[in-house]
Protein backbone atom coordinates (compact mmCIF):
# COMPACT_ATOMS: atom_id res chain seq x y z
CA UNK A 1 0.00 0.00 0.00
CA UNK A 2 1.33 3.61 -1.28
CA UNK A 3 1.57 5.72 1.60
CA UNK A 4 -0.83 8.61 2.77
CA UNK A 5 -1.39 11.35 0.78
CA UNK A 6 -0.61 9.46 -2.20
CA UNK A 7 -2.97 7.16 -2.24
CA UNK A 8 -5.41 9.77 -3.67
CA UNK A 9 -3.33 9.97 -6.82
CA UNK A 10 -4.03 6.18 -7.43
CA UNK A 11 -6.17 4.97 -10.15
CA UNK A 12 -7.31 2.00 -8.24
CA UNK A 13 -7.75 2.07 -4.46
CA UNK A 14 -7.27 -1.48 -2.54
CA UNK A 15 -9.60 -2.52 0.36
CA UNK A 16 -7.23 -1.54 2.53
CA UNK A 17 -6.34 2.23 1.46
CA UNK A 18 -9.95 2.58 1.47
CA UNK A 19 -10.01 2.08 4.99
CA UNK A 20 -7.09 4.27 5.57
CA UNK A 21 -9.19 7.27 3.62
CA UNK A 22 -12.00 6.17 5.56
CA UNK A 23 -10.34 6.39 8.97
CA UNK A 24 -8.40 9.83 8.76
CA UNK A 25 -11.10 11.64 7.19
CA UNK A 26 -14.51 9.76 8.59
CA UNK A 27 -14.69 7.85 11.14
CA UNK A 28 -12.74 5.13 13.38
CA UNK A 29 -15.77 2.96 14.43
CA UNK A 30 -16.19 -0.78 13.17
CA UNK A 31 -19.40 -0.86 12.84
CA UNK A 32 -19.50 2.62 10.16
CA UNK A 33 -15.98 1.44 8.89
CA UNK A 34 -17.88 -1.65 7.15
CA UNK A 35 -20.83 0.53 5.80
CA UNK A 36 -18.81 2.70 3.94
CA UNK A 37 -16.71 0.24 2.67
CA UNK A 38 -19.79 -1.48 1.42
CA UNK A 39 -21.57 1.44 -0.41
CA UNK A 40 -18.89 3.69 -0.93
CA UNK A 41 -17.52 3.64 -4.49
CA UNK A 42 -13.96 4.71 -5.28
CA UNK A 43 -15.29 8.18 -7.40
CA UNK A 44 -17.31 8.61 -3.69
CA UNK A 45 -13.60 8.93 -1.47
CA UNK A 46 -12.03 11.16 -3.62
CA UNK A 47 -15.26 13.21 -3.24
CA UNK A 48 -14.62 12.73 0.10
CA UNK A 49 -11.10 14.01 0.08
CA UNK A 50 -12.32 17.05 -2.05
CA UNK A 51 -14.15 18.04 0.66
CA UNK A 52 -11.92 17.54 3.73
CA UNK A 53 -11.59 20.37 6.35
CA UNK A 54 -8.99 20.47 8.51
CA UNK A 55 -6.62 17.11 10.20
CA UNK A 56 -10.29 15.74 11.58
CA UNK A 57 -12.98 14.03 10.54
CA UNK A 58 -15.35 15.81 8.22
CA UNK A 59 -16.60 19.09 9.46
CA UNK A 60 -19.41 19.72 7.06
CA UNK A 61 -21.28 16.82 7.41
CA UNK A 62 -22.15 14.21 10.10
CA UNK A 63 -21.10 10.72 8.96
CA UNK A 64 -24.59 9.33 9.27
CA UNK A 65 -25.85 11.50 6.19
CA UNK A 66 -23.00 10.55 4.27
CA UNK A 67 -24.27 7.06 4.12
CA UNK A 68 -27.55 8.62 3.48
CA UNK A 69 -26.85 10.09 0.82
CA UNK A 70 -25.66 7.05 -0.58
CA UNK A 71 -28.69 4.95 0.04
CA UNK A 72 -30.68 7.45 -1.62
CA UNK A 73 -27.88 7.16 -4.61
CA UNK A 74 -28.24 3.62 -5.29
CA UNK A 75 -32.13 3.87 -5.21
CA UNK A 76 -32.79 2.19 -1.86
CA UNK A 77 -36.18 4.18 -1.28
CA UNK A 78 -36.80 4.57 -4.76
CA UNK A 79 -37.15 8.54 -6.07
CA UNK A 80 -37.72 10.72 -3.80
CA UNK A 81 -41.07 12.41 -4.37
CA UNK A 82 -41.76 14.70 -0.83
CA UNK A 83 -39.89 15.22 2.32
CA UNK A 84 -39.59 17.28 5.36
CA UNK A 85 -36.76 18.70 7.32
CA UNK A 86 -36.71 20.20 10.78
CA UNK A 87 -34.13 21.27 13.10
CA UNK A 88 -36.03 23.43 15.83
CA UNK A 89 -34.68 24.15 19.48
CA UNK A 90 -35.84 26.38 22.15
CA UNK A 91 -33.28 29.13 21.04
CA UNK A 92 -30.34 30.33 21.52
CA UNK A 93 -30.62 32.62 24.78
CA UNK A 94 -29.98 29.44 26.56
CA UNK A 95 -26.47 29.00 25.35
CA UNK A 96 -25.40 31.77 23.42
CA UNK A 97 -21.71 34.13 24.63
CA UNK A 98 -23.98 36.27 25.72
CA UNK A 99 -27.27 34.38 27.38
CA UNK A 100 -30.58 36.23 28.08
CA UNK A 101 -33.94 37.89 26.40
CA UNK A 102 -30.97 40.63 25.32
CA UNK A 103 -28.46 38.47 23.43
CA UNK A 104 -27.12 39.45 20.08
CA UNK A 105 -29.33 36.88 17.86
CA UNK A 106 -32.06 38.99 18.72
CA UNK A 107 -31.21 42.23 17.98
CA UNK A 108 -31.76 42.56 14.01
CA UNK A 109 -29.18 45.57 13.53
CA UNK A 110 -26.83 43.00 14.75
CA UNK A 111 -27.98 39.76 13.30
CA UNK A 112 -29.68 40.77 10.82
CA UNK A 113 -32.01 37.39 10.28
CA UNK A 114 -33.06 35.15 13.24
CA UNK A 115 -33.80 31.30 12.91
CA UNK A 116 -34.05 31.41 8.87
CA UNK A 117 -30.31 32.14 8.97
CA UNK A 118 -29.11 30.22 11.90
CA UNK A 119 -30.78 27.27 11.56
CA UNK A 120 -32.94 27.08 8.26
CA UNK A 121 -29.61 27.98 5.89
CA UNK A 122 -28.07 24.13 7.60
CA UNK A 123 -31.59 22.10 6.48
CA UNK A 124 -31.63 23.79 3.09
CA UNK A 125 -28.14 22.66 2.42
CA UNK A 126 -28.69 19.79 3.37
CA UNK A 127 -31.69 18.67 1.56
CA UNK A 128 -30.05 19.61 -1.26
CA UNK A 129 -26.88 17.47 -0.36
CA UNK A 130 -28.88 14.58 -0.12
CA UNK A 131 -31.01 15.13 -2.83
CA UNK A 132 -27.66 16.21 -5.16
CA UNK A 133 -30.17 19.05 -6.85
CA UNK A 134 -31.16 22.40 -6.58
CA UNK A 135 -34.21 24.11 -4.99
CA UNK A 136 -35.70 25.75 -7.84
CA UNK A 137 -38.84 27.22 -6.32
CA UNK A 138 -39.54 28.36 -2.50
CA UNK A 139 -43.15 29.53 -1.05
CA UNK A 140 -42.59 30.97 2.37
CA UNK A 141 -43.80 32.08 6.17
CA UNK A 142 -41.19 33.64 7.92
CA UNK A 143 -42.84 35.35 11.02
CA UNK A 144 -41.96 35.64 14.75
CA UNK A 145 -44.34 34.47 16.90
CA UNK A 146 -43.09 34.26 20.35
CA UNK A 147 -39.75 35.12 21.38
CA UNK A 148 -39.12 38.38 23.54
CA UNK A 149 -36.53 40.91 24.28
CA UNK A 150 -35.77 42.45 27.56
CA UNK A 151 -38.57 45.22 27.23
CA UNK A 152 -40.79 42.42 26.78
CA UNK A 153 -41.60 43.05 23.05
CA UNK A 154 -41.11 40.86 19.63
CA UNK A 155 -37.87 40.79 18.72
CA UNK A 156 -36.39 42.26 15.61
CA UNK A 157 -35.63 38.54 13.73
CA UNK A 158 -37.69 35.65 12.68
CA UNK A 159 -37.97 32.93 15.35
CA UNK A 160 -40.01 30.57 12.61
CA UNK A 161 -39.76 30.11 9.45
CA UNK A 162 -41.45 27.26 7.28
CA UNK A 163 -40.42 27.04 3.31
CA UNK A 164 -42.23 24.63 0.84
CA UNK A 165 -39.24 23.81 -1.39
CA UNK A 166 -39.75 22.39 -4.62
CA UNK A 167 -36.42 20.39 -6.39
CA UNK A 168 -35.01 20.78 -9.84
CA UNK A 169 -36.89 17.38 -10.34
CA UNK A 170 -39.99 18.49 -9.00
CA UNK A 171 -40.01 16.65 -5.58
CA UNK A 172 -41.97 18.44 -3.23
CA UNK A 173 -41.47 18.84 0.55
CA UNK A 174 -40.91 21.17 3.57
CA UNK A 175 -38.11 23.04 5.84
CA UNK A 176 -39.05 24.26 9.38
CA UNK A 177 -36.58 26.14 11.33
CA UNK A 178 -37.98 27.08 14.43
CA UNK A 179 -36.87 28.63 18.18
CA UNK A 180 -39.46 27.98 20.24
CA UNK A 181 -38.93 24.26 20.25
CA UNK A 182 -39.68 24.10 24.14
CA UNK A 183 -38.86 20.76 25.26
CA UNK A 184 -36.37 18.19 22.80
CA UNK A 185 -33.58 19.30 19.95
CA UNK A 186 -35.59 18.01 16.53
CA UNK A 187 -32.68 17.99 13.99
CA UNK A 188 -35.01 15.15 11.58
CA UNK A 189 -35.30 14.79 7.83
CA UNK A 190 -37.89 12.17 6.37
CA UNK A 191 -37.62 11.51 2.80
CA UNK A 192 -40.92 9.89 1.49
CA UNK A 193 -39.45 7.64 -2.12
CA UNK A 194 -41.40 5.31 -4.35
CA UNK A 195 -39.64 2.30 -3.42
CA UNK A 196 -39.90 3.41 0.71
CA UNK A 197 -39.17 5.98 3.85
CA UNK A 198 -36.35 7.22 5.07
CA UNK A 199 -35.84 8.72 8.49
CA UNK A 200 -32.84 10.88 9.30
CA UNK A 201 -31.94 11.30 12.80
CA UNK A 202 -35.23 10.84 14.32
CA UNK A 203 -34.55 7.85 16.41
CA UNK A 204 -32.01 8.13 19.34
CA UNK A 205 -30.56 4.70 18.29
CA UNK A 206 -30.62 4.36 14.71
CA UNK A 207 -29.88 7.57 12.86
CA UNK A 208 -30.52 6.11 10.07
CA UNK A 209 -34.28 3.92 9.31
CA UNK A 210 -35.54 2.47 6.08
CA UNK A 211 -39.01 1.67 6.19
CA UNK A 212 -40.15 -0.55 2.80
CA UNK A 213 -43.36 -0.28 1.50
CA UNK A 214 -44.01 -3.95 3.06
CA UNK A 215 -43.07 -2.14 6.36
CA UNK A 216 -39.71 -3.94 7.03
CA UNK A 217 -37.35 -2.35 8.67
CA UNK A 218 -33.51 -1.71 7.74
CA UNK A 219 -31.90 0.13 10.47
CA UNK A 220 -28.52 1.90 10.32
CA UNK A 221 -26.62 2.50 13.67
CA UNK A 222 -23.76 4.87 12.67
CA UNK A 223 -23.86 8.02 14.68
CA UNK A 224 -26.17 10.18 16.25
CA UNK A 225 -26.04 14.13 15.60
CA UNK A 226 -24.43 16.63 17.49
CA UNK A 227 -26.79 18.88 19.12
CA UNK A 228 -26.43 22.64 21.22
CA UNK A 229 -25.61 20.50 24.80
CA UNK A 230 -23.49 18.01 23.03
CA UNK A 231 -20.76 18.99 20.68
CA UNK A 232 -18.07 17.25 19.35
CA UNK A 233 -14.92 19.08 17.35
CA UNK A 234 -15.38 18.73 13.79
CA UNK A 235 -12.27 20.81 13.36
CA UNK A 236 -14.30 23.48 10.70
CA UNK A 237 -12.92 26.37 13.04
CA UNK A 238 -10.04 25.13 13.69
CA UNK A 239 -8.96 25.05 9.83
CA UNK A 240 -10.59 28.43 9.18
CA UNK A 241 -8.76 30.23 11.97
CA UNK A 242 -5.62 28.28 9.72
CA UNK A 243 -6.82 30.10 6.62
CA UNK A 244 -7.31 33.61 8.43
CA UNK A 245 -4.04 33.39 10.40
CA UNK A 246 -1.21 31.89 7.27
CA UNK A 247 -3.36 33.05 4.15
CA UNK A 248 -3.96 29.96 2.90
CA UNK A 249 -6.98 29.03 0.09
CA UNK A 250 -10.17 27.54 2.31
CA UNK A 251 -10.53 23.79 0.86
CA UNK A 252 -14.25 24.24 1.48
CA UNK A 253 -14.97 27.01 -0.62
CA UNK A 254 -18.35 29.35 0.15
CA UNK A 255 -19.10 28.81 -3.23
CA UNK A 256 -20.36 25.22 -2.10
CA UNK A 257 -23.12 27.14 0.06
CA UNK A 258 -24.86 29.58 -2.33
CA UNK A 259 -27.05 27.89 -3.69
CA UNK A 260 -28.49 27.39 -0.37
CA UNK A 261 -27.99 31.30 0.21
CA UNK A 262 -30.32 31.54 -2.71
CA UNK A 263 -32.96 29.55 -1.48
CA UNK A 264 -33.06 31.45 1.57
CA UNK A 265 -33.34 35.00 0.50
CA UNK A 266 -35.56 33.90 -1.98
CA UNK A 267 -37.59 32.69 0.73
CA UNK A 268 -37.49 35.93 2.62
CA UNK A 269 -38.60 36.95 -0.38
CA UNK A 270 -41.39 34.65 -0.63
CA UNK A 271 -42.77 36.00 2.77
CA UNK A 272 -42.52 39.52 2.29
CA UNK A 273 -44.56 39.53 -1.09
CA UNK A 274 -46.46 36.40 -0.59
CA UNK A 275 -45.46 34.82 -3.50
CA UNK A 276 -44.04 32.23 -4.55
CA UNK A 277 -40.26 32.63 -5.93
CA UNK A 278 -38.40 31.08 -8.58
CA UNK A 279 -35.09 30.79 -8.01
CA UNK A 280 -32.03 31.03 -10.97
Amino acid sequence: MVGWPEILKKENLIREEKKCICNRLMTTESHMEQLILKHFTEEDFRRVWMRKIGGGVIGGKACGLLVARKLIERGDIGKVITFKTTFGHGGPESWSIDPGSNTWFFDKKKAAMGAMADLGIHKTDLVQYLMGEYVAETTAVITTLDKKDGSGNLIGVDDNAICIYKMESGAVGTMTASWTYYGQEDNSTILYGSKGIMRIYEDPEYCIKIIKPDNEAILYNVDQIQTNDKQTKSGVIDAFMDCIVHGKEAQLSGKSVLSAMEAVFASIESAKTGKTIKIG
